[in-house]
């Protein structure tokens, strides 16, 4: 059956009308070099009155590129000219500091997204030191074959696939620890990624769900947390299509975050929002240290005090603006509870 579907793919996609259909989408969707680039802006209506149509030229061939830079222009609103459509008071310059601010936001981002991980793993230590019923060895192999029974294809060789490789930074400690028939978490976590770390977290949280919630809702952030750190590790922009992606299900313990966080139900039921909370939930209930608690949000909040100040050709009601303000009520949110030890 395989074999007849294959030997079908292969007829379909060398056919005439298929090869004829590829370049008719080459034909309409032609790479650009970097003057193209600047003409097809201004053709959209972007202007480049802020920013000379050179000094863009700069910006696109050595600071940013065209289809990461041109994402952000669909915060916002297009108006209707003859039989075209074209973007109102847009320049080139707020796209440009736009994508600015999305990498500076990624990484503040990214930085608590790294806590969590650490969290989840000094938590996860932690109670497996303190559990007399486990050995440390027993849960590899619980996991492993719980892995198993769920259809996913894991098991320790795919775990430390990357560590035998010599350039590896964890090199040394595999071939240190190269047996998988005797290896005991505190290696094995060493070597997982974020993904297998939190499916290793939520095995083990189900014994005794010492955070307070079930293991569904835990699992149901701790995704969203995931979705955020692997769009920021991988240099994916983050302020497009903010109101795009309705979700069908929040949890009511991230629900009741938001209301307490005070951000309105009419946007935290859209992906980008929902992360966002997720995150800020996740960083709550999850960091423990003061310290690096307080460094986190001041930087944050320091990033919100300048994006003001630079985009503050933003409406209210625009996309980002609305971001970035749910993120300043989540981060006050959590300050106030830490100030007040709540």
């Amino acid at each position: 059956m395989g074999s007849m579907k294959e030997a079908f793919d292969v007829a379909r996609l060398n056919s005439d009308t298929h090869i004829a259909e590829v370049e008719e989408f080459k034909k309409n969707h032609k790479k650009l070099n970097i003057e193209d680039q600047v003409k097809a802006l201004k053709d959209k209506g972007i202007t480049f009155h802020l920013i000379s149509e050179e000094d863009a030229k700069i910006i696109l061939s050595n600071i940013n590129y065209y289809h990461k830079i041109t994402l952000f222009r669909r915060n916002f609103k297009k108006e209707k000219i003859g039989e075209d459509s074209k973007y109102e008071n847009l320049d080139f310059s707020y796209l440009s500091k736009i994508a600015s601010k999305d990498m500076q936001l990624r990484y503040l981002l990214l930085q608590m997204c790294l806590d969590i991980e650490h969290a989840l793993k000094t938590q996860l230590m932690s109670r497996i030191s303190e559990d007399s019923n486990e050995d440390g060895y027993t849960i590899v192999h619980e996991f492993i074959q719980s892995m198993t029974d769920r259809g996913v294809e894991t098991d320790i060789d795919k775990i430390i696939s990357i560590a035998k490789k010599n350039e590896n930074y964890q090199h040394n400690l595999y071939s240190k620890n190269n047996n998988k028939d005797m290896m005991p978490i505190w290696v094995l976590i060493e070597f997982m990624s974020f993904s297998q770390v939190i499916e290793l977290f939520l095995f083990y949280y189900k014994k005794s769900k010492w955070l307070g919630l079930s293991k569904n809702e835990l699992g149901t952030v701790l995704i969203s947390t995931k979705n955020i750190r692997n769009t920021c590790a991988h240099s994916s922009p983050i302020l497009f299509e903010l109101l795009e992606s309705e979700l069908a299900y929040q949890p009511n313990v991230v629900s009741r975050f938001a209301d307490k966080s005070q951000i309105k139900r009419s946007i935290r039921k859209y992906l980008k929002f929902n992360d966002i909370i997720c995150l800020f939930y996740a960083y709550d209930i999850l960091i423990q240290g003061k310290g690096s608690k307080l460094h986190r949000y001041k930087t944050i909040d320091e990033f919100y005090n300048k994006c003001k100040k630079d985009l503050s050709y933003l409406s209210k009601e625009n996309p980002i603006s609305m971001y970035l303000d749910s993120i300043k009520k989540l981060l006050d949110r959590n300050k106030y509870v830490m100030d007040n030890n709540l």
